[in-house]
């Protein structure tokens, strides 16, 4: 039973990111993060904020391609915060309220794309299991990233969270293969 409810918390959130897209008037502009010059109409947004549940056994990284140059990201290195934008609450609340709920500890990280860095975006998950390391029989982890991009009159909120609980270590590639990859797209001028 706990499962099915994992598949159809899962399958609601992957339906919620397929069609996040929020309109917001100049109104609503303290509920975004803005970006760019606030007194222009255009709001770039460079914005990326990772969920994370510190698992040890795992390699947690992220590729950013930004134009033709491609940055890794680690989790690690990352800067910690407390509190995230609406629209990202929004896409992400599902995972947030069972993570929450099962007492799963997780921290939330931000990153901010370069100035200097245009083009089109890709953020993709790079995770993989840490070389050496003996892995625990089950494990729970909580992954995932999302940006926000947009201007003044429309925003996109794109990405992924995923919450997998008592992962088997025969399963833990697989389920991993089955995250990484391209999670959200957009483009900074």
């Amino acid at each position: 039973m706990k499962k099915y409810l994992y598949t159809l918390l899962f399958m609601a959130v992957a339906l919620f990111s397929a069609a996040a897209m929020v309109s917001c008037g100049d109104d609503d502009d303290d509920d975004i993060v803005p970006g760019g010059d606030p007194n222009t109409n255009t709001k770039e947004m460079r914005s990326l904020y990772f969920y994370d549940n510190g698992n040890q056994y795992l390699n947690r990284q992220y590729k950013l391609t930004v134009g033709s140059e491609t940055i890794t990201i680690k989790v690690d290195d990352l800067k910690k915060v407390t509190e995230v934008p609406e629209a990202i609450q929004s896409l992400t609340k599902l995972h947030v309220s069972v993570a929450n709920q099962d007492g799963l500890a997780y921290s939330i990280y931000n990153y901010e794309i370069p100035a200097d860095k245009h083009g089109a975006v890709t953020l993709s998950m790079d995770y993989s299991v840490k070389d050496g390391v003996e892995l625990p029989d089950e494990m729970d982890f909580f992954v995932g990233a999302c940006s926000i991009l947009g201007d003044g009159n429309s925003l996109s909120i794109d990405g992924k969270t995923y919450l997998k609980e008592g992962v088997s270590k025969d399963k833990l590639q697989y389920i991993l293969d089955t995250f990484n990859g391209p999670i959200a797209e957009g483009k900074v001028k």
